[in-house]
């Protein structure tokens, strides 16, 4: 007996992200992208497109 099983990973949002950037912070800038980002329940590259959404 096979079951149909639910398909694995997170669902697709829409937006391809296919291009990387690559930045370079501070040990302090680092720390505070991140924990703004954890405040506001988000990855850090969400976060970082929020801010350039405005």
């Amino acid at each position: 007996m096979q079951e149909n099983k639910r398909p694995r990973g997170r669902p697709a949002t829409g937006r391809e992200r296919n291009k990387l950037l690559n930045i370079r912070v501070t040990e302090e800038e680092r720390n505070q992208i991140k924990q703004s980002a954890h405040s506001n329940g988000m990855t850090v590259a969400d976060w970082i497109v929020s801010k350039i959404e405005k």
